[in-house]
């Protein structure tokens, strides 16, 4: 299953990976995961069914607008 993480990059955070060290704020990571038409299966089917696969790459074309 397709899930969609938003992790703001700061120059705080970059710093803190390029220096190994946690950084001195946190960072607020977004989980977003698709709504499709059965959450319980999803996990199991993933992108393989095509009503899935739709509303996947709806949601990955509206993500790009974001970045």
């Amino acid at each position: 299953s397709l899930i969609f993480y938003k992790i703001p990059i700061t120059q705080a955070l970059i710093t803190a990976v390029i220096t190994a060290q946690y950084p001195a704020q946190p960072a607020i990571v977004q989980r977003f995961v698709p709504p499709v038409a059965n959450p319980i299966h999803y996990a199991r089917d993933g992108m393989r069914p095509l009503g899935n696969r739709l509303i996947v790459f709806r949601c990955l074309e509206a993500m790009r607008a974001l970045m």
